[in-house]
C-alpha cells in the first residue's frame, strides 16, 4: 500500500511541475488578484482533473474486458506517457505579458469555472490520463481500491503542489524567466518518459 501511495505521489510530481496553461494563469492570478482567486483555479483543475480520471477508468472498466490483452494497453499508456513526455522537452516556451491576462470578475465561482474550463479542453490532458489511467488499471490489476488510493496520492500531490506554487508565487516572480521554465519543462518531460519506460519494461 505504501508503495502505491508513493507511486501515485511521484506521477503527481511530474504533473505538478509541468509548464503549461494553468501554470500561467495560478501564476498571473495569485500576483494580480491574490492567493484565493488562484485557489479556487486549482480547484477547478483538480475538479476536471479527477472527471477525467473516473470517465476514463469507468470506460475502461468495460474495454478491459474486451479482446485487447493487458500487455498491449499497458504498452499503449507507456507509449502515450513517452510521447507525452518528450513533447513537453522539445516545447518551447513564451512568457506573455501579464497584460493580456485580465480577471474582472469577483465571484470564486468564476475563477472555479476557469480553472475547470481552461484543463478540460486542453487535447493533452486527455491523452495523458488516457495513458496513466490505462497503465495504472493493469499495473493493480483493475482493483478498485488501489487505483482510488495511487490516483488519491496523485491528485492531492498536485492540488499541494499547486497550492505551493501559488504561496510562492509572488517570490517567484522576480526569477522566473523563459529559460528557467524551459528547464522545468525539460525536467518535466525527463520524468514522463521515464514513468513511461518504466511501464514498458517493468
Amino acid at each position: 500500500m505504501v508503495s502505491i501511495v508513493v507511486s501515485g505521489m511521484i506521477l503527481g510530481f511530474a504533473i505538478a511541475i509541468l509548464v503549461g496553461p494553468v501554470f500561467f494563469l495560478l501564476l498571473n492570478t495569485a500576483l494580480r488578484k491574490g492567493w484565493l482567486p488562484a485557489i479556487y483555479i486549482a480547484l477547478g483543475v483538480a475538479i476536471s482533473d479527477i472527471i477525467y480520471i473516473l470517465a476514463i477508468y469507468l470506460g475502461f472498466s468495460r474495454f478491459e474486458n474486451s479482446l485487447i490483452s493487458h500487455d498491449v494497453l499497458i504498452f499503449a499508456g507507456g507509449v502515450l506517457l513517452i510521447a507525452f513526455g518528450l513533447v513537453m522537452i522539445g516545447k518551447k516556451i513564451k512568457i506573455e505579458p501579464t497584460d493580456e491576462l485580465v480577471f474582472t470578475n469577483k465571484e470564486r465561482i468564476k475563477y472555479l469555472s476557469r480553472g475547470f474550463m481552461l484543463n478540460f479542453i486542453n487535447p493533452s490532458v486527455i491523452i495523458f490520463w488516457i495513458g496513466a489511467v490505462s497503465a495504472a488499471t493493469i499495473k493493480l490489476e483493475n482493483n478498485s481500491g488501489l487505483i482510488f488510493v495511487f490516483f488519491t496520492a496523485t491528485m492531492l500531490t498536485v492540488f499541494l503542489f499547486d497550492v505551493f506554487k501559488i504561496y510562492l508565487s509572488r517570490k517567484l516572480s522576480a526569477i522566473i524567466t523563459e529559460k528557467s521554465l524551459r528547464i522545468i519543462n525539460i525536467v518535466s518531460g525527463i520524468a514522463m518518459v521515464i514513468y513511461g519506460f518504466y511501464l514498458l519494461v517493468f
